[in-house]
């Protein structure tokens, strides 16, 4: 990846492997959000990335090396001709699991759902909301109130500053299947197949690679933690769509919202009864 340091939405035309272009381009991305983050995102004008850590509850192997690739690297070692060889290996397999773990701590991205209809699924898994009591330690979980937003994958990498690469998750079966050796992006762009439901392609950031622009921005726009930089909402937001239970309240909130921001009126899910 080059990073034109005067111009950070300027792309290089020479694609990252690990950044596969989904087959059809024009098969809406959705992005299912509680309501408080689809206010946030619309008032702030940022898209909210999370560090790859914070999604680990989801998925705990998230941009980690795949069983088959660590026992690559075993049985090289085992096999090694003479002890130099095999303390040679056993440091090279030493530092790329440093490299691993040094790039996991520094990924920030934003995931979408490659679908040409609401997934009914997505709604209970990505559209909810935990709220904790402070005195009884109760969580409470409300999905009723959040929304689905759907943009594009040439719209989503357009609006993006240039060091942030955008493609479509691979899935792979970690028992047998290994990722590029030594191209750290490969790690954070693969999942475990059983995933392969989420049907994601991913917007990725990272302060370890790129120009000094790059790392500028990243470091300029963290929000809690996590990195968020500046997005057109209005240019990306093709359609926002309420949750099928939402309360009438709720409606009437996410309409005055859309209007005040010259967003798409929103519509009911297809969902609804």
């Amino acid at each position: 990846m080059q990073l034109y340091p005067d111009d950070l939405w300027k792309r290089d035309p020479t694609r990252d492997p690990s950044f596969p272009i989904p087959d059809r381009r024009d098969v809406p991305l959705w992005r299912y959000l509680s309501g408080t983050r689809f206010r946030w995102l619309v008032e702030n004008q940022r898209l909210y990335m999370p560090r790859i850590e914070q999604l680990t509850s989801n998925d705990a192997r998230e941009a980690t090396m795949p069983d088959a690739q660590a026992e690559f690297w075993k049985e090289l070692i085992e096999k090694s001709e003479t002890s130099q060889r095999r303390e040679q290996n056993q440091n090279n397999f030493n530092r790329l699991l440093e490299y691993v773990d040094r790039f996991r701590a520094s990924w920030f991205v934003s995931c979408w759902h490659q679908n040409p209809i609401e997934n009914f699924a997505f709604w209970r898994i990505y559209g909810r909301e935990e709220t904790a009591c402070p005195s009884c330690e109760r969580v409470t979980v409300t999905s009723r109130e959040s929304v689905a937003i759907t943009t594009t994958f040439d719209k989503l990498e357009s609006l993006l500053p240039a060091h942030i690469e955008v493609g479509a998750v691979r899935y792979l079966d970690y028992q047998t299947e290994r990722v590029d050796l030594f191209n750290m992006f490969d790690y954070v762009m693969h999942k475990r197949h059983f995933y392969k439901y989420e049907s994601e392609v991913r917007a990725v950031a990272s302060a370890e690679l790129g120009f000094d622009a790059a790392r500028d921005h990243i470091l300029a726009n963290q929000v809690e933690g996590s990195y968020a930089p500046p997005v057109n909402v209005k240019a990306m937001v093709n359609e926002v769509v309420i949750h099928p239970e939402a309360k009438q309240s709720f409606r009437e909130e996410i309409a005055t919202i859309c209007e005040k921001h010259a967003l798409p009126p929103p519509r009911l899910s297809g969902l609804a009864s």
